[in-house]
């Protein structure tokens, strides 16, 4: 049984800017691996084949590789073109995603075609079983490239119990003939070490100069179960405090509202967030009402 593997100060799995947010500062976040490269023995295949290899592994010596050859007409009898796939049954202590942010998934992909399909490859996890499966598509992958892919465990619903993941190609995607290979460097789950805030987006992205209320929407993680931390947003016009609001939240993704102090102008506005700290700014405009004789 792979052990567990903890790691602090890495780079980020997933900032979600929108609207012009800044960069802020890399947040601290932890991770534990699910597969690190060298457990090809623990996963079943059917229609490829699933190996360890010592080529494109970034954090240890060997990775995982799951090899293609497509086939119209060798796959299950009532399904010539099939789903050639690998699974992997987690152990007990990774079945809960619960405590965690995000899924990350590190991905090499060659392939004899001059470019991948649009849906390349896939994968599902059962939360907890088949008939309660959560299915992504998994469009980053590039031919020639090592991707980074960060899900947000929000978007995963049931996530408290994973029993098991599988890849998968689908044959109907490709053509008869075509080999393709994903080496999976590694397979984590990761979350904030202190809280911070993750995808700050205004619900609107441009609003009019007699809103009297703002919302915003992002994720506030790495706040410990049963526990709440104090959310700030505030909305400025060349440096005019504009309005302003105050929460104390919970761990997870929410929506709030700010009531502005004062009517915005028209023009760009900056939609800021701190948790102590500046956390992220997100950039909207404000343009004249169309309620309000033609605007002001």
């Amino acid at each position: 049984m792979l052990p567990l593997r903890w790691a602090a100060l890495i780079a980020p799995v997933l900032l979600l800017p929108t609207c012009r947010a800044r960069a802020q500062p890399t947040p601290k976040l932890e991770r534990v691996s699910i597969e690190d490269g060298s457990g090809a023995a623990r996963w079943s295949a059917a229609e490829a084949t699933v190996t360890t290899s010592t080529r494109f592994a970034q954090r240890g010596g060997t990775s995982l590789q799951f090899h293609v050859l497509v086939d119209h007409f060798a796959g299950e009898p009532n399904y010539p073109v099939g789903w050639p796939r690998i699974n992997l049954e987690l152990p007990a202590e990774l079945q809960d995603w619960s405590r965690y942010d995000f899924l990350e998934l590190v991905i090499h992909t060659e392939t004899s075609r001059a470019a991948l399909p649009p849906t390349p490859l896939g994968f599902i996890a059962h939360t907890p079983d088949r008939a309660h499966e959560y299915d992504r598509a998994l469009t980053e992958v590039r031919k020639g490239a090592t991707v980074t892919i960060a899900v947000p465990l929000a978007k995963i619903p049931r996530h408290s119990l994973v029993p098991l993941i599988q890849f998968f190609v689908s044959e109907s995607d490709y053509r008869h003939g075509d080999v393709v290979d994903f080496t999976i460097d590694d397979i984590a789950l990761t979350r904030y070490a202190e809280p911070g805030l993750s995808g700050l987006a205004p619900l609107e992205s441009v609003a009019f100069d007699d809103t009297t209320h703002l919302g915003a929407r992002f994720q506030l993680l790495g706040v410990e179960p049963g526990k709440t931390a104090r959310v700030t947003a505030r909305l400025t016009q060349a440096g005019r405090m504009v309005g302003e609001g105050q929460w104390n939240l919970p761990r997870g993704e929410h929506e709030v509202w700010l009531a502005l102090k004062q009517p915005p102008k028209v023009g760009p506005a900056d939609l800021a967030l701190y948790l102590g700290g500046l956390q992220g700014v997100a950039r909207l405009r404000v343009v004249p009402s169309p309620y309000a004789g033609g605007g002001k």
